[in-house]
This record gives structure tokens, sequence and C-alpha cells, in this order.
């Protein structure tokens, strides 16, 4: 509790006409002599800073001297309460899509009477060890109706691991919950697992660098290669993209690697030589024999 705080008053009632008073303090032999101060109107303060962990209970003298010079001289003891940092919970995150998510946490005790001055989240793609970590976001949020919970929603960007702990701060200090993670469903997003970027006169069309021009749906993860026809993609969760082709099974490639594409199926490699919308030709390593593959539906309209 800081020093100057008020934490009493004294009042005089008599029976007799009603007069002024003034308050001093006497000395009991205690550490409650030092520990509070009296003004002259009756406002008992505290002189230092108080520890219940090395005394909860300490006693004070109060004289009351009146207009006329009577005085009376009474002690009180005074118990202190053990106020502590707040208790802060966190909640699972909720995702209401694969690039936001609501964090939500609660005030389970506020551990002192005035309360909790401030909650929020702290955000990261690391673990979080203390509050003032370096690289550490934090965001401030406002209590809910009912006091104790609060919320924020959350942009994901690039699939990356998020990382949160809830806080709560007041006089006594910041606590933390325990730590919740999210990890985004890889899902299928060509401008990051691709390299690609959208052609602007053909919606849901795309031109990557390396992987050419294809048709992508980043809601469902399907897409449609030129070369390849119809394909379900999905980030790898190490490098690269996985790719289900039909008769094709699993295939993995990235960037460094591509044209060439493994085989989950077979353990091998398979090379693509020849690329048309009508056939691509394929070197089969395992086998070490061409084949050749026709695309397995029709192209999407571009608009």
């Amino acid at each position: 509790m800081p020093v100057g705080t008020e934490v009493g008053s004294f009042a005089t009632v008599e029976e007799e006409n009603a007069s002024s008073y003034s308050y001093d303090q006497v000395l009991v032999g205690g550490v409650g002599d030092a520990a509070f101060e009296i003004s002259p109107d009756g406002l008992l303060k505290v002189a230092q800073t108080l520890d219940y962990e090395t005394v909860s209970t300490m006693f004070v003298g109060v004289r009351v001297t009146d207009a006329g010079g009577d005085m009376r001289v009474q002690y009180f003891g005074v118990n202190l309460i053990n106020e502590t940092k707040p208790v802060i919970d966190a909640f699972a995150p909720v995702a209401s899509s694969n690039t936001e998510i609501w964090m939500s946490g609660e005030i389970l005790d506020t551990g002192s009477i005035a309360g909790v001055s401030e909650v929020g989240f702290l955000i990261s793609n690391s673990p979080i060890l203390e509050f003032n970590q370096t690289g550490v976001s934090k965001v401030a949020v406002n209590l809910d109706g009912n006091g104790t919970t609060f919320q924020w929603s959350h942009q994901i960007l690039n699939h990356e691991k998020i990382y949160f702990r809830a806080y709560g701060e007041s006089l006594e200090g910041v606590a933390l919950s325990l730590e919740e993670t999210f990890l985004p469903d890889p899902g299928f997003q060509p401008a990051a697992d691709l390299n690609a970027i959208k052609i602007t006169d053909k919606s849901g069309w795309w031109e990557s660098p390396w992987f050419g021009t294809f048709y992508g749906d980043s809601e469902n993860g399907w897409i449609y290669h030129s070369s390849l026809g119809w394909a379900y993609a999905i980030q790898s969760p190490v490098r690269g993209v996985w790719l289900w082709c039909n008769e094709l099974d699993w295939l993995w490639t990235d960037q460094q690697v591509h044209p060439f594409f493994y085989s989950i199926s077979k353990a091998n490699w398979f090379y693509m030589a020849v690329e048309s919308s009508d056939s691509t030709l394929f070197f089969d390593y395992l086998n070490n024999d061409w084949f050749l593959r026709r695309p397995d539906s029709t192209e999407p309209k571009r608009k």
C-alpha cells in the first residue's frame, strides 16, 4: 500500500455541546508508531510501506483534545489484509477462420481490494517466459460486461504457430496465465505456398514463377494446373507443397526441386519433362521409364 494512503478516520461524539477537536498520535512502543501518522483532523494515513508477511497486526495510539483542553487517549489495533497479484486464466483459442483466432481470458481473483487495473494478452511466435520479453506483443483490452472475462481477435499470418498468455496488472504487480498455443491448419495459401500472385484480369487464376499458371481456391485447397490437371494442395509442415493427383497419389515438390516430384506411394521421384494442356510426359526413376499422363478434367473457365 503506497505511503500517504488514507486507511481510516477518527471522530468524537460527546453528549454535551459540540466542540472542535484535534488529534495527534500517541506512541505505543511498537511498529505501529512508525507505520502510521495521524493528521490534526483525525485522518489515519500510511507513513511507511506495509508488509503483511512481516507484521500483520499493529497498534496505534490516538489522543483527542477538545477546545477546552480536555483530552482522551485511545489505542486501536490495525489488521492488514494479505493482498497479492491477481490470478489470471486463459482459455483455449477458438478459430473463426484459418487466419483468425479468438483469445479469451478471465480474472479468477483480483488479489487486492483495489482490483485489477489492466488486462490483456501477450502474443508471440515463440514461447513466452516473462512479461517484458523481447519480441512479444502486448495487447491491452477492455473487460466484458461481467467484469471478469476479456477477449481479443488476432489475425494469423504465414501459417505461424501462435503462443499467448493472458495477463492482469494491479498495484501488487503483473500476473500471467499459463500459456496457450494455436497451430493453423496448413491449408492452401497460393501466395505463401507457391510464391504466386493473382492474375488480376482472370478471377481465381494465379501465376507462380516456378510452378506455372494454375487456378486455386484457398477455401478448399483444390487447384487446376495447366499440366497436372486437378490436384489437392496442402502446405508441407517443413517446406514445399504436397499435391494429390488422381492416379499419381500424393506428390511433393518445392521451388528448389521442381519440376521433380517425390511420390509418397512409390517412394520414388518423377521428373516432369514436357508440359502441355493435353498431356504431360514424366520420367519414372524407379522403373527407369517414361510415361504419359493426361490431365483428368476440363480446365476451369477463365473470366
